[in-house]
C-alpha cells in the first residue's frame, strides 16, 4: 500500500512502506481524457 499527498502546484509526494531496492514504474492515465494518448509513465529506482 502507499500513500499520496499533493506537492505544489503539479506534483505528488509518494511514501511506500518497506520497499524492497530495485526498479518500479507508475502509471498514471487522466479519467477525464477521451482516449488514452495522455497515458503518463512515471520510473524510478531504488538501492543501496
Amino acid at each position: 500500500m502507499f500513500q499520496g499527498k499533493k506537492f505544489g502546484e503539479s506534483s505528488y509526494i509518494i511514501t511506500v512502506p518497506e520497499i524492497e531496492d530495485g526498479e518500479y514504474g507508475i502509471i498514471v492515465k487522466n479519467p477525464n481524457s477521451l482516449d488514452e494518448k495522455s497515458t503518463i509513465v512515471s520510473t524510478f529506482g531504488i538501492g543501496n
